[in-house]
């Protein structure tokens, strides 16, 4: 087979983004799902005595129920029409349900096996937090043996009733393949609602769709930061206000303004703690009923006093609020929330921090919703015209404005027609926000542009709340080494990637990558994981047979491709690609990854790995006149060791990447020089800077989502902290030849 036939097949060009979107028409209720009626039967004997029917979904049509997300499930007509869950990785899961008014719920489903396997279940978990966690209930489906007939589950009860339940359906523990239908889901309206009200703005800080309420950081000489925490009052991350070196700062954050008119009985609540706060730290939450003009409402939610600390969910008299979480009606025809960290003047607050999380505002009425229909766009320089779909539930008279960020700016990298989209209630409910890309002649690496939906009217904003344009650049190409599996260990010690991994990858968007460790979920297989991190248009070459297999992939058609033997260790070799880039010369990538330790061994091992690598280069027979990188992992303690110059025959280590702190190491305690890429002496010469997020990396990026203060989506800021997470991804950018 030819190089240039790696090419993978067609697929859809977002499909990784099913999680991140909710093309819910249902989404016009004042919750995320408007709950339908429909006389349908029941299975099982389930009674419609006295019941709402809440969700009926017979999957047998061939398409996904608006609203629904999936994850490698299929929807299929043949044998009378089901949802496939071919791979342990399949999941199905239901949009956000308001079952809080709600009592004696009860799920109903078939269940038949696909395909050959061992027989298990489908599993269903329930989140009652929008799917930020799943914990709140679990459980199996029937174990059906065969194809037919289907097993019918006897009526489960669903416990886990909140506004924002999500039920999802998973093959994690079927070894074989699952067929889904006829998902039947009742209940009996409670006879009090108490003060349960219905979310129309939400931040949880978890980076999910979930979180639509957008927010503006004014750290002042303070820090504004989401961080990973499990002790917050929901989910992982939390938003951490810290205080200045010198006190007075004042870091503060703030709320999008909301549209309130046709609301009734709004509140507004927010969970918040403190740590090491002194006299003199006070936490308010100030409040705007002219889109921000003027903040004439607040309320000191925390006085410090000597090194105070409070959990989420405490209160202390005389030092509290009395409700933790706080809520407060609104009774205004719009509103924006402020929290601020009033410092005391003069004070080293570096050591002291306010939390907030779970950003609550709540109402009874109903408002259109309006949304992303596409988290990630990706085109490059010379691209057609892109347009990004915003969407409303319903038809009605509404405006929303887009607020913009990030590498790519308007009137340089692209032309946007409007900031706002406005809808009309004899218009359509599908528009789109319409850019134009600009082939600049500029070589700057991959660009982005963040778009969030604020400042809604005659709508609410649901989520995604956010869309990124990535940009591939026509000018310059981008060299990244990537080690990045995490998660539990499969067997052996092996690690996959997982989606800490992939979504760094998808961030970055690297043009090429030495990639180590391609070790993958079961069920898995490498032309989706690459169509899926990269595009379908991606080329790749991997190793085979090995248990940590090398690989390269490339935006550009791989002319050659093999495997060197490393004789030095046993389960990977040196892979190596010939990539045929824009231009006249082609350019050579070597992956590599070198035996790890800090003994003496171990280095003398990297030693003989280096000399080796050298004496293939040499007699590889490649184009002097063509580019050569050698990428990937040497896990080296430091760069004084004689591995590097020995490779430095051929590449240079002149240039240096580092993070935006300056640190160069990439492990993950930041003390070792793990990750490389290694240009020759002609290819470094086109080495340009790289612009993101906020910084100028002159030789290369280290990127560690730690040091960031907000989620980057489609990464999360604890990803580089995931569990059993090694390494660092390191790139750099270099310019294409003239054309």
């Amino acid at each position: 087979m030819k190089w240039s036939d790696h090419r993978l097949p067609t697929i859809g060009k977002h499909a990784l983004q099913a999680f991140q979107r909710l093309e819910n028409s249902g989404r016009c209720s004042s919750n995320h799902w408007k709950i339908l009626l429909a006389p349908f039967l029941l299975l099982s004997g389930l009674s419609l005595a006295s019941a709402d029917i809440l969700l009926d979904k017979p999957l047998r049509d061939g398409e996904l129920p608006d609203g629904w997300t999936a994850h490698h499930v299929e929807a299929r007509t043949a044998a009378g029409g089901y949802m496939l869950f071919e791979t342990p990785e399949s999941v199905l899961r239901t949009p956000v349900l308001d079952l809080a008014a709600y009592t004696n719920v009860y799920l109903a489903l078939e269940v038949a096996k696909f395909g050959r396997g061992a027989d298990g279940p489908l599993t269903v978990t329930v989140s009652t937090d929008g799917g930020a966690t799943w914990e709140a209930q679990q459980f199996d489906s029937p174990v059906p043996e065969s194809a037919s007939p289907y097993r019918a589950s006897d009526p489960v009860e669903i416990t886990a009733l909140s506004d924002e339940t999500v039920i999802r359906w998973s093959a994690t523990n079927s070894p074989s393949g699952k067929r889904l239908r006829n998902v039947i889901l009742k209940g009996e309206p409670a006879a009090l609602m108490g003060d349960a009200l219905p979310e129309i703005r939400f931040q949880g800080f978890e980076g999910t769709v979930m979180d639509h309420w957008s927010y503006a950081r004014q750290p002042g000489a303070g820090r504004v930061s989401v961080v990973r925490d499990d002790r917050g009052q929901s989910g992982q991350y939390i938003l951490r206000l810290s205080g200045s070196e010198d006190g007075g700062a004042d870091p503060a954050v703030v709320f999008d303004n909301a549209d309130l008119t046709g609301y009734r009985e709004v509140e507004l609540s927010v969970a918040y703690a403190a740590r090491g706060v002194d006299t003199g730290d006070y936490l308010y939450l100030d409040l705007s009923y002219d889109d921000g003009s003027t903040w004439t409402d607040s309320h000191r939610l925390v006085t410090g006093y000597r090194n105070f600390r409070l959990n989420f969910g405490e209160t202390v008299a005389e030092r509290t609020a009395a409700m933790n979480p706080f809520r407060v009606p609104i009774r205004e025809e719009q509103v924006r929330a402020r929290f601020r960290f009033d410092e005391a003047s003069g004070n080293d607050n570096r050591n002291d921090h306010y939390f907030i999380d779970d950003v609550f505002l709540k109402a009874e009425g109903r408002r259109p919703s309006i949304w992303f229909g596409e988290a990630e766009v990706v085109v490059t320089e010379g691209d057609e015209d892109v347009r990004i779909p915003v969407r409303i539930c319903e038809p009605a008279d509404a405006t929303v404005h887009v607020g913009m960020e990030g590498t790519a700016q308007p009137g340089a990298d692209f032309q946007i027609a409007s900031t706002s989209v406005v809808f009309a209630a004899d218009g359509p409910t599908n528009l789109w926000l319409s850019l134009s890309i600009t082939e600049d002649g500029i070589p700057t690496g991959p660009q982005y542009a963040r778009f969030t939906l604020e400042r809604a009217t005659g709508a609410r904003v649901a989520g995604p709340d956010e869309a990124t344009l990535f940009i591939r650049d026509a000018d310059a190409f981008a060299v990244m080494a990537a080690n990045l599996p995490s998660g539990p260990i499969l067997t052996e010690g092996l690690i996959p990637y997982s989606g800490a991994g992939k979504r760094i990858l998808r961030l970055l968007r690297p043009d090429i990558v030495a990639i180590q460790e391609v070790i993958l979920l079961p069920g898995r297989n490498i032309e989706d994981f690459v169509a899926e991190q990269f595009g379908p248009d991606f080329h790749y070459y991997v190793e085979p047979d090995v248990e940590m297999p090398n690989g390269v992939i490339s935006r550009w058609p791989i002319r050659a491709a093999g495997v060197w033997k490393d004789e030095e260790v046993f389960n990977r070799e040196f892979v190596w690609a010939t990539i045929d880039l824009p231009g006249p010369r082609d350019l050579h990538v070597v992956s590599v990854h070198f035996k790890a330790g800090s003994g003496g061994a171990d280095r003398a091992t990297r030693v003989r790995q280096a000399r080796s690598l050298t004496n293939y280069i040499a007699n590889a027979g490649f184009p002097e006149d063509d580019y050569l990188v050698i990428a990937g992992d040497l896990n080296l303690g430091g760069r004084n060791e004689e591995t590097i110059q020995i490779l430095e025959a051929y590449v240079s280590d002149a240039g240096q990447p580092a993070d935006q702190q300056g640190v160069r190491e990439t492990n993950i305690p930041r003390s070792q020089h793990y990750d490389f890429v290694l240009p020759d002496r002609r290819l470094e010469t086109r080495e340009v800077p790289y612009a993101f997020g906020g910084y100028v990396f002159t030789n290369g990026l280290v990127f560690d989502s730690r040091l960031w203060d907000d989620h980057l989506l489609p990464a999360l800021v604890g990803d580089a902290a995931d569990f059993n997470m090694q390494h660092l991804a390191v790139m750099r950018v270099f310019a294409l030849d003239e054309k």
